[in-house]
């Protein structure tokens, strides 16, 4: 289990380093930290979180879960023919958004 949590600690560090305005990469930083009993580490990403999106102060959490969150780096999905591969083509980086958006895909 202290493996999952640690390579989902190191994604969210990668998401909320490429996009720092992003409140809740760093609050789901946070818990993953949390998770591994850091919590001095842990304050510090809550608290950049809570600046970001102050109603964050007031979250309370009913439910968690980790995983690999499969977006493009601009977060818009890829879709369209493989360049030199005629007839393969690929609809990813939906993320949480493919089951409202997938019927256009």
């Amino acid at each position: 289990m202290q493996g999952s949590v640690a390579e989902a600690e190191r994604e969210l560090r990668a998401v909320a380093q490429r996009h720092p305005g992003y409140a809740l990469a760093w609050y789901n930083l946070g818990k993953a930290v949390q998770e591994q009993e850091r919590q001095e580490h842990a304050i510090e990403h809550f608290r950049r979180a809570i600046a970001l999106e102050p109603a964050l102060a007031e979250a309370g959490i009913w439910r968690g879960v980790t995983g690999v969150y499969d977006v493009s780096p601009d977060f818009r999905p890829l879709i369209g023919e493989i360049p030199g591969v005629s007839g393969l083509y690929v609809a990813a980086g939906f993320s949480g958004m493919g089951f409202k958006i997938s019927p256009a895909a």
